[in-house]
């Protein structure tokens, strides 16, 4: 069987979070890795419970997203601006502890194209969301467990 480049490069995505996850003080560990990558493809639903490879996805008709916004019910959130599109976080979630998790793309007030949110957990593409003109929001959310 043959891996598809998107395959190839959630595989090593997943290993380096793994490792930096470890690396970084063992389970329950959260690990940011900012990069870019490959468009995720439509598989099937999130596993329930569990530890979770999650990628959080922005993209834009422009080289640059305005804003972009993650976070969980563990009342954590993250905001970066005016990031280069496509812009991709990963990161390792437990899903005992977070089972609710979003990701909202922002454009600005001049922006009038298309902005992309989408959410992949353990491989699968689990929401996706498009929004166009200035000032539109695309919503992304995913249960865990």
């Amino acid at each position: 069987m043959r891996l598809s480049n998107g395959a190839v490069i959630g595989i090593v995505a997943g290993a380096l979070v793994i490792v930096l996850c470890v690396c970084a003080g063992g389970a329950g560990a959260v690990v940011w890795v900012t990069s870019r990558t490959a468009d995720p493809t439509v598989d099937s639903s999130a596993t329930a419970g569990g530890v979770h490879a999650v990628t959080y996805r922005a993209d834009s008709d422009d080289d640059t997203v305005f804003q972009v916004e993650y976070d969980d019910d563990s009342a954590v959130t993250q905001t970066e601006s005016y990031v280069d599109s496509p812009w991709t976080d990963y990161e390792t979630i437990d899903g005992a502890d977070v089972t609710t998790i979003h990701l909202y793309v922002r454009n600005n007030d001049t922006y009038q194209g298309k902005i992309t949110c989408s959410i992949t957990v353990d491989g699968n593409l689990v929401d996706t969301r498009d929004a166009t003109g200035s000032n539109a929001i695309a919503n992304c959310s995913a249960t865990l467990s």
